[in-house]
């Protein structure tokens, strides 16, 4: 395996594969492989808890934006569902509508 191998990791020019080069690789082998941004939420909410797109947006480092968007995919599917009491978002202080997995 080349120093070019991995897209992600810059050429160097005394670059010798050793220890750092083996952690890298097992952590990415133990890493879930998600198809899509939806799965990947799921994924995260399989404790059961409720959730804010807010919370979700932090926890998988995304943008609020594009997390309102999945969960609207995800609540169109039935995959998701949003409780009927709001809850308290941990990220803004607001009342918010709480989402669960269905």
């Amino acid at each position: 395996m080349g120093i070019m191998s991995n897209p992600f990791r810059r050429a160097q020019p005394d670059y010798e594969p050793g220890v750092r080069d083996t952690s890298v690789e097992a952590f990415e082998a133990n890493q879930p492989r998600f198809r899509t941004m939806g799965d990947r939420i799921l994924h995260h909410m399989r404790d059961g808890g409720i959730y804010t797109r807010g919370e979700l947006a932090r926890d998988l480092n995304i943008s609020t934006s594009t997390m309102s968007g999945r969960v609207n995919e995800l609540l169109r599917r039935g995959k998701l569902r949003e409780v009927p009491d709001r809850v308290l978002c941990s990220i803004t202080g607001n009342r918010v509508r709480g989402l669960i997995a269905a």
